[in-house]
């Protein structure tokens, strides 16, 4: 047991013996005075190492400040004193001495004037300048303690706000995300639908069919703006601090808004002003932009990634002339193509919704249906490898989507072809739905068995 803990329970024993005894109430208060007389004989150090250990004892609960600076002057002026604040500001601030000694470090103009703005602890003067290392370090002031410490508590709720929205951040997404899907599933019923003239009144309408797959766009808009504003907006730092740190997801997000604005939205609102006019402008004004933007997006890819091949091939068959190794190049660069290819297929149904015609629909069904061949096996080799039941699940939407352009080849289209699609869509949406279930029924119960999380509220 150290000094200042015998003392305290010396003192302790003192003041209950005097309660606990048959003493005359003159006696009592004798002996009060005695032990007043004993306390206020304790050196100042002694009752800052006294106090220093009630409040570890309670968890470093620094409220007993308050309690012990109202017992008597003498104890008020030893709560204020400079080794009451600096164990303060040594058990609450971790950086306090790594923030003095910053000031002895060689530092240019930027440097400084950072520190000068963030200053918060130390220094009397107005601008940081530079100390001698084996000089003591700056006390804090009472007044700059207390400052930085509701500095400190609003900046410690607003983190734990902020990782509370991180947790939250996924769940929330996934709920626009279902939405999403709900609304394109119901666009492809309709559509159905209408294409084998189901009439079911303002359900079944080329106006409902169009709203749902606008509540599908602004649903996908929804999900990135609310990505950028979860991950970037609660963060406690200062507004360009955080627009710095997070400018690569602003301008990802930002991009892919507008690019989906352009290629996707413009192109359906063009289609719908088409279906409700009486003379309709020719359709391939309806796809002007998805095929402008994937053709430059091939130029772009020639220039960036296939070029330098090319050069590096002409220069090995100018020594040696290989027609096995030209063969090999051209089929592995056959993905290159993909971008050319699909501004091909929208120019194709475009061309067979203006004029019809089945060489249309078999140039178009290529890419897509080669591209759905490819990720079938690759979802299904990633479910023979991991047995994961939602590898499984999109490999067979994936199939079941295959059997569209399938049916295209060798019967015209109708409402009943698109029978494929609807189903694999609602079954994406009903797997969707119930890992999002899933997903949320866990928080709950991590919410409910770890309520301590929840301290920010």
């Amino acid at each position: 047991m150290s000094l200042s803990s015998s003392l305290a329970s010396s003192l302790g024993s003192i003041f209950s013996r005097g309660g606990l005894s048959s003493e005359t109430l003159p006696e009592k208060r004798a002996m009060a005075v005695c032990a007043v007389a004993y306390v206020n004989r304790l050196p100042i150090e002694i009752l800052h190492r006294i106090f220093m250990e009630i409040i570890a004892s309670d968890s470093y609960d620094f409220a007993w400040i308050g309690v012990l600076s109202g017992v008597c002057w003498r104890w008020n002026c030893a709560c204020q004193h400079t080794v009451m604040w600096e164990f303060i500001s040594k058990r609450i601030f971790v950086a306090y001495p790594l923030v003095q000694r910053l000031h002895s470090a060689p530092l240019d103009q930027s440097d400084l004037q950072l520190l000068n703005r963030m200053r918060r602890l130390g220094a009397p003067e107005q601008f940081i300048t530079q100390h001698d290392t084996m000089k003591p370090l700056i006390a804090p002031t009472n007044r700059t303690v207390r400052e930085a410490m509701e500095e400190v508590k609003h900046y410690l709720k607003s983190r734990s706000y902020y990782e509370y929205v991180q947790r939250r951040r996924v769940l929330v997404l996934h709920v626009f995300v279902s939405w999403a899907l709900l609304s394109f599933s119901l666009f492809l019923a309709t559509t159905v639908c209408l294409a084998e003239g189901i009439a079911l009144g303002v359900v079944c309408s080329p106006n409902m069919a169009f709203f749902l797959l606008w509540m599908t766009y602004l649903s996908i808009i929804v999900i990135v703006l609310a990505n950028v504003v979860m991950e970037t907006h609660f963060e406690p730092k200062p507004l360009f601090c955080r627009l710095r740190k997070n400018s690569p997801l602003i301008a990802r997000s930002a991009t892919a808004i507008v690019v989906g604005i352009a290629c996707v939205a413009l192109p359906t609102l063009l289609v719908q002003i088409n279906f409700s006019r009486a003379e309709r402008f020719p359709w391939l004004l309806c796809g002007i932009t998805p095929i402008a933007s994937l053709s430059m997006w091939q130029l772009y890819v020639l220039l960036s990634y296939v070029a330098p091949d090319v050069k590096q091939q002409i220069t090995e068959q100018r020594t040696v002339f290989r027609p096995k190794a030209i063969m090999t190049f051209l089929l592995s660069n056959v993905p290159y193509a993909y971008p050319a290819l699909f501004a091909g297929t929208i120019f194709c149904i475009l061309q067979y919704v203006e004029y019809g015609g089945r060489t249309y629909v078999l140039f178009a069904i290529i890419p897509v249906l080669t591209s759905l061949v490819v990720l079938t096996l690759l979802f299904l080799l990633d479910f023979c490898l991991t047995r994961h039941a939602k590898d499984f699940i999109t490999g067979g939407c994936l199939f079941l989507l295959m059997l569209f352009p399938l049916s295209l080849a060798w019967r015209e289209f109708r409402g009943l072809t698109l029978l494929p699609v609807v189903t694999a869509s609602f079954l994406f949406y009903l797997t969707h739905l119930r890992l999002s279930a899933m997903r949320a029924l866990h928080e709950l119960v991590v919410g409910a068995l770890h309520p301590q999380n929840r301290h920010f509220r």
